[in-house]
Parts: C-alpha cells; sequence; structure tokens
C-alpha cells in the first residue's frame, strides 16, 4: 500500500477519497482512525480512567512492585487490582515478571509506553490542583441553579470535593443533601 501524500493532520497524516486519517507512528506503521486525532485523543482518555489506572501507575513509577505489596499499599481486593493489571498489561501500560520461585506472586513495572505517560499524568495533576476548586465551585452552582429550575431531583447529587487533597488521591465523592 502506498502511502499519501503529507497533508494537514497529525503527522502530515493526510484525508484520502474515503475519509479516513493515516496517522503515521514512530516505528514507521500507520493507525487509520474515520475520526482522526479526536479518536486517538479518545483512545488514551479510554485507557487511563479507568478506576485503578493512574493509582498504579504512580505506585509503578517508584519502583517494580510485587502483587501483594501493590493490593496492600492501594487497599483494593485481590480479584480488583488482578483485573486491573490484566486490563492495563492487555493496553501496554505495565509489564510482568513471572515470579522467581514456586508459590510466588509476580512483580509489576511500567513499559515504555507508560513511563512515556508521566509528564502527561504530572502535567494533568498540576492542571487539577490549580483548576479542582474552581470547577467544585461550578459544579455547586450549576447544580443549585438546575435544582432550581427543576433539572435536578432526587437526592444525593454527586460533586466532586476535596481536589485540595494530597497529590496522588482521587478527589472524594459525596451526596449534596437537597434542601
Amino acid at each position: 500500500m502506498t502511502r499519501p501524500e503529507p497533508g494537514p493532520g497529525v503527522g502530515g497524516g493526510s484525508t484520502g477519497q474515503t475519509g479516513v486519517t493515516e496517522i503515521p507512528s514512530g516505528d514507521d506503521t500507520s493507525v487509520r482512525h474515520r475520526q482522526g486525532e479526536a479518536a486517538i485523543v479518545r483512545l488514551a482518555v479510554e485507557v487511563i480512567r479507568a478506576r485503578w489506572v493512574i493509582p498504579i501507575l504512580t505506585r509503578l513509577c517508584v519502583e517494580p512492585t510485587p502483587f501483594n505489596q501493590l493490593r496492600r499499599e492501594l487497599e483494593v481486593s485481590s480479584k480488583v487490582l488482578t483485573g486491573a493489571l490484566r486490563a492495563m498489561e492487555r493496553d501496554g501500560l505495565v509489564a510482568r515478571t513471572p515470579p522467581d520461585h514456586a508459590g510466588g506472586t509476580g512483580s509489576y513495572s511500567l513499559t515504555a509506553s507508560s513511563a512515556a505517560l508521566q509528564p502527561a499524568l504530572r502535567a494533568l495533576l498540576e492542571w487539577a490542583r490549580t483548576n479542582g476548586n474552581d470547577i467544585e465551585q461550578s459544579r455547586i452552582r450549576y447544580d443549585e441553579t438546575a435544582r432550581d429550575r427543576g433539572r435536578v431531583k432526587g437526592t444525593g447529587d454527586a460533586v466532586l470535593v476535596a481536589w485540595g487533597a494530597a497529590a496522588g488521591t482521587y478527589p472524594m465523592v459525596t451526596p449534596v443533601p437537597d434542601e
């Protein structure tokens, strides 16, 4: 297959007559997407938005870690951690080193792909620290006006709070009581 001439888009990709955008990657292979850049960003967000991905990556950024140590430090069940690690291994975010003795558990480490993600995660953390309180206040204002307009019904509308929590922790979700 011949490559189309470079044109607008990521990495000189172009849109042919079919409307498919070809986006070359670093190893000179191409990924084809019908919606180009938006599809790639959507895939990246889908991968990192899973419940345990960011805490696991944050921990593995320090050093490779055995399964049981990860489980204890993250305070998560074996079943949940196993599922998260398998999904992350499938996505190429973690590598598993088999146990060195019978009955042991393997250890997990970052891959080149997830190590390359670390600057983006640090930037996202900095953005959350800078903008988290504004987001929280905006949600509160919106929920109050939406409630007044009858758009929000029932109890327990959730808003994110505690953006000022220590680095590496998730905001906690707490219910907003009806007045």
